[in-house]
Order: structure tokens, then sequence, then C-alpha cells
């Protein structure tokens, strides 16, 4: 399978998802950013921030990601396991 490499804004690492595995790349670049912006993820992984929002609300149902503030203040981040 392709992989298509994600550049993290103000970093100098690269990650590698398989391609069309959006809500892996979201994952991945929440776990370089840790707590990080639906804006933030979506220059880290390329993606449009209406697309991010999906995948972000996709994650939360699964449990995968946690929401914290609200309206411009909301921040993202992967979920600790129990």
């Amino acid at each position: 399978m392709a992989a298509e490499s994600l550049i993290l804004p103000d970093r100098d690492s690269h990650v590698n998802a398989p391609t069309g595995s959006s809500d892996d790349a979201t994952v991945i670049a929440l776990e370089k950013l840790g707590t990080a912006s639906p804006r933030q993820i979506a220059q880290a992984t390329g993606m449009s921030v209406p697309t991010v929002q999906r995948h972000l609300l996709a994650l939360i149902k699964e449990g995968t990601v946690t929401k914290h503030g609200s309206t411009r203040a909301v921040r993202y981040q992967l979920s600790t396991p129990t």
C-alpha cells in the first residue's frame, strides 16, 4: 500500500500514513502534536478543516479522541486508555 508523507508544522519530522486513511492521519497528527485545534491538524495532514472536523467527530464517537473547550478555543487530543 502506498504511503503519503505528512509534514507537521514547526517540526522537522514527517510521518507516513496509508493513503486513504484520513482517520489514521488525524490520529498520527494528534500523536505528534499532542493537543491541537482542527486547523492545526488540517495543516499537519493536508486535509481541509471541515474534513478534519468530520474525522474528529467520528473518532470522538469511537472513543479515540477527546474534545476540550468550545468554539474557537476547542482542542482535541487522543483519549487515554482506561
